[in-house]
């Protein structure tokens, strides 16, 4: 009993103004108060009706979409990666794995998102109307974040805090991938859903929270396989941060030790928490590795535009992968790792030149089309993800203002190893539209945490009505 009120002590403090759970919500035997708990449960209720309304509006005209099968559901998306998802799923309801047809689709992607589907296949049946029960899923996880997020925000601007975790749905966007039913169908909710789960529990500086981020980290990377790339980097940028806190103590400060640790704690749980699929595939007469797609990135980054179109991967070709075909074209054809590398260290201006002038297309495209962007950009596109780049640079300025608070090492860990792991995708990686979704609101939402961190410049921002506990330093 004690255990639970230590954790809703911290999950509903403060709600709705409430400064203490100590104070209000709670009785003299240290229970927790109805009042306090119905509190919690009627702002998550808010928030979740606010996201089912938004995902129904933007699918008013084609409402019977949210009532399609599993496998109506995908075929519906025109995109292969759903229509795999559901392939395996079906075969793991029914035969309890993946048969020797869909086997290859594991050796490609983690099985986190098939085994969900899997599991409401066989509780409501092949039949069931799964972007309906998707949506509610992932409508409750992200309730429960923006919950979080208000939790966070309240101290610094006060009665306006409800509204800026519904921000992130201002933005086409987050409405297409985390509660539309072409977003749903492929997956990403979920690891964006686990990831920011992680961060929330990560900034917390507390030896448990950092156990369970780390759990929820290894959940982003079996639902969606960059996830685990993510962590990797992540893993190496804490390690360089654990140094740079051992150099700072010895100079007297100390007050980045406890979160790199936490942070360097949180990253190995994620990877103790993989090990179990690294082992399946060791299992299966491959190794370590998470998924096998790096032979077929040197295939296709050493192959023509016309030899791509003519295996349906075009959109490979627009993306930038052949960059090694464009720079030395008689190597065009090979799969040598070896004639990949010689050529992108013998030109690395001119592949990276390359790259980056596709950026702007694929960062400011409609999301009309979530791999090649197939119209130009309107007036209100170049606003709104105009704006998510003013976010995106916010971030960074705001990593550098909360450089010499408790909590930094947490903050930059997270976010400068998503940084350097999007550029390695870009230089190495094809470009879709997608790709840049997750970047985008991850700018957004820590940028708009990060702003209520106080510093000795500036110890909260003014706009509520007291100072904001120090639940981030």
């Amino acid at each position: 009993m004690i255990a639970f009120h230590k954790l809703t002590n911290l999950m509903l403090n403060p709600l709705f103004g409430l400064k203490k759970m100590s104070e209000v919500g709670t009785t003299e035997t240290g229970q927790v108060g109805l009042g306090a708990i119905n509190c919690c449960w009627f702002v998550w209720a808010c928030y979740f009706l606010a996201l089912l309304v938004i995902a129904v509006f933007q699918t008013i005209t084609s409402l019977d979409v949210w009532g399609h099968s599993l496998l109506e559901a995908a075929r519906e998306t025109h995109y292969g990666d759903p229509n795999s998802f559901a392939s395996a799923a079906m075969d793991v309801s029914s035969q309890g794995w993946v048969t020797q047809n869909t086997s290859w689709i594991f050796n490609l992607w983690p099985p986190g998102f098939v085994l969900l589907e899997a599991l409401l296949l066989t509780l409501f049946g092949s039949n069931a109307p799964m972007p309906l029960l998707l949506l509610v899923i992932s409508a409750g996880l992200f309730a429960a974040i923006m919950m979080e997020m208000r939790r966070i925000l309240v101290s610094s601007f006060g009665q306006w805090a409800w509204l800026i975790p519904l921000l992130i749905f201002c933005f086409a966007e987050a409405r297409v991938f985390l509660i539309s039913p072409l977003g749903l169908m492929f997956g990403e909710w979920l690891s964006i859903a686990c990831f920011f789960w992680a961060v929330l529990l990560l900034v917390r500086t507390t030896l448990k929270a950092a156990i369970l981020a780390g759990m929820f980290f290894a959940f982003a990377a079996y639902a969606r396989s960059q996830f685990e790339f993510f962590l990797n980097v992540m893993l190496f940028v804490s390690i360089a941060l654990a140094i740079v806190s051992s150099l700072r103590k010895k100079q007297g400060v100390d007050n980045w030790s406890q979160a790199s640790r936490l942070l360097l704690i949180a990253l190995l749980v994620a990877q103790l928490f993989m090990l179990p699929w690294r082992i399946y595939h060791l299992n299966q007469g491959h190794d370590l590795r998470w998924v096998y797609t790096g032979p077929l990135i040197i295939e296709a980054s050493l192959s023509t535009d016309i030899a791509l179109q003519e295996k349906g991967g075009g959109f490979l070709a627009q993306g930038g992968i052949n960059m090694a075909c464009h720079i030395a074209p008689e190597h065009c054809g090979e799969t040598s790792s070896s004639v990949y590398w010689r050529i992108f260290l013998g030109h690395p201006y001119e592949w990276i030149k390359g790259k980056v002038k596709l950026l702007p297309r694929y960062w400011f495209a409609p999301t009309t089309s979530l791999t090649v962007p197939n119209a130009q950009p309107d007036l209100v596109d170049v606003l709104l993800k105009g704006a998510l780049l003013v976010c995106f640079v916010g971030m960074l300025w705001s990593l550098w203002r909360v450089r010499d608070t408790n909590g930094a090492p947490a903050w930059l860990g997270v976010s400068l190893g998503l940084v350097a792991a999007h550029c390695v995708i870009i230089a190495f990686s094809h470009f879709e539209v997608r790709y840049f979704f997750f970047i985008k609101m991850y700018s957004l939402f820590s940028f708009t945490l990060l702003l209520s961190v106080p510093t000795e410049s500036r110890p909260y921002w003014g706009f509520g009505s007291s100072k904001l506990n120090e639940h981030l330093s």
